[in-house]
């Protein structure tokens, strides 16, 4: 028989063995010497074992960080790291605009070349400084930010009751805080009883870092404090980033600001309506988040992030769930705001065309009439989209509130989905049909609707007679001459006739 224990020196052949060394060369310090004073308070950490870590907290102090990773073998690329985190900043003063921000120290072994000027961290007085360390001989991590990390609660409560600073922060800018946000499980279904295993342990990691965050929000941790990076997020912030749907109701239940905003001036609840998460956008105004809020370079509502993100390619696709668009509205948001630009959020409805949208905001007193600065009204802006002609009955619609009716821009411009040579019939109906006089009766109707709208729909049917009132709340019907294929050229002046038929002739809306 052959020789099959053959060990090749080539590291692509199946037979090849890697070079057996010595046990001491393969096994890094942080292995050799585990039973450190370090590395049994970061095991005691883990496991939440609060009577170790209360023993081990009278060798080594709260404050200080350990450090279990010396002379490992992924340490080279963290060292080269923070060289050149410190070769490329000249001056550590983060600065938030709700006061003092706690600086880092940053501590260098006397083994190493590297040397810090202390006056770049002492720069000003006015600042609350707070010592953390970090040795280049070794990744040092503080026992609070380890608990944290873990989703410990046990070992958290431990670490704040044995007098650990939970504002201090990493070399991220976070805290205790936003370190338990930022890990917090993500759980994509929600089971009202958990029956496998998979599903309890997650159910169990979900419970463990509630328990984390309720346990810090107890000990009076900043709830506002903001992340040192260039979004300056909050916890709220953060809580929606990372889907944290409980800790948006935790958070507020205890304090936190609701309408606080990031360095680009959203608030919580512009990211929770962007991304059209009820449960957060509820929780967020219930606690007193404010729907009108508006982004000081845009002048977009929440509301306005909502519209848009429903409106568009995908979440038409999807059929998005209209209930956070609905729940904003039922709590106050003003449908006829208007951005920088002039845009309403039924402007941003019409632009992406999708009609269930657009009859919410009707229902709600949305003004169709509405012109953004640069003089376009969302019928414009509807046909800004050439694919928007296929939906006729909410052209229909638009056509029929429309006043006064015209397709053009401040500057006279049509939209651009009107100049395809295949919508070339479309456009000659629609410029042909503004040119045409209004009948008193069409005019009536708008004056009407606008003032009544669709909320008071039901005191007028105690009013108005039915045939009077299904005329109110119709529309003409357009669908044979703006439709894909065009109408049939030359027909335009005997739609005269249909443009003045009488109430039976109309398509009543639902």
């Amino acid at each position: 028989m052959g020789n099959v224990n053959k060990v090749c020196a080539n590291p692509y052949c199946k037979h090849y063995r890697p070079p057996m060394l010595d046990r001491q060369e393969k096994l890094c310090d942080c292995q050799m010497n585990s039973n450190n004073i370090h590395a049994k308070l970061h095991e005691a950490i883990v496991k939440g074992e609060s009577g170790c870590i209360s023993n081990l907290l009278k060798i080594h102090p709260v404050n200080e960080p350990i450090n279990i990773w010396k002379n490992c073998a992924s340490f080279p690329t963290l060292q080269t790291q923070v060289t050149s985190l410190i070769q490329h900043s000249t001056e550590l003063n983060y600065t938030t605009r709700q006061g003092p921000f706690l600086c880092c120290l940053l501590i260098i072994s006397q083994r190493t070349s590297i040397n810090i000027n202390p006056e770049l961290i002492w720069e000003s007085a006015s600042f609350k400084v707070d010592l953390f360390f970090f040795s280049l001989n070794g990744l040092a991590v503080l026992p609070i930010h380890l608990a944290a990390t873990y989703r410990k609660e046990r070992s958290l409560e431990c670490l704040l009751q044995s007098g650990a600073n939970p504002e201090v922060r990493d070399l991220r800018g976070r805290t205790a805080l936003h370190l338990v946000i930022a890990h917090w499980p993500t759980i994509a279904a929600i089971w009202t009883e958990p029956r496998t295993k998979f599903q309890r342990a997650m159910a169990a990691m979900q419970s463990r870092t509630e328990a984390c965050l309720r346990v810090l929000c107890q000990f009076g941790v900043d709830l506002n404090a903001e992340v040192a990076s260039d979004s300056r997020h909050t916890a709220l912030h953060l809580a929606v980033r990372y889907g944290a749907t409980p800790a948006v109701g935790i958070l507020s239940s205890y304090g936190a600001d609701t309408n606080a905003v990031d360095r680009f001036g959203m608030t919580p609840l512009h990211m929770a309506a962007g991304i059209l998460n009820r449960e957060m956008t509820d929780r967020l105004v219930h606690f007193g988040a404010d729907v009108n809020t508006s982004i000081p370079h845009s002048g977009g509502t929440a509301l306005h992030l909502a519209i848009t993100t429903a409106s568009t390619k995908a979440g038409k696709l999807l059929a998005v769930d209209l209930c956070c668009i609905r729940q904003l509205l039922d709590r106050g948001a003003k449908p006829n705001t208007q951005d920088k630009s002039g845009r309403s959020p039924l402007h941003e409805a019409c632009c992406g065309g999708r009609e269930a949208i657009v009859d919410l905001l009707l229902k709600f007193e949305a003004d169709v009439n509405l012109q953004t600065k640069a003089g376009e009204n969302c019928l414009f802006l509807f046909l800004e989209r050439r694919l928007n002609l296929k939906s006729t009955s909410l052209l229909n619609k638009l056509l029929t509130l429309t006043y006064p009716l015209k397709i053009t821009n401040n500057e006279g411009l049509l939209p651009s989905g009107l100049l395809y040579p295949e919508c070339q019939d479309q456009k000659d109906f629609l410029l042909y049909l503004t040119q045409q006089p209004l009948d008193l009766q069409d005019i009536c109707r708008i004056e009407v609707r606008k003032r009544y709208g669709e909320k008071h729909k039901d005191k007028l049917k105690q009013i108005l007679p039915k045939v009077v009132l299904g005329f109110v709340y119709s529309c003409r019907d357009y669908s044979q001459c703006v439709n894909v294929a065009g109408p049939v050229r030359g027909t335009f002046p005997s739609l005269h006739e249909d443009l003045t038929h009488t109430f039976s002739d109309m398509n009543l809306l639902e």
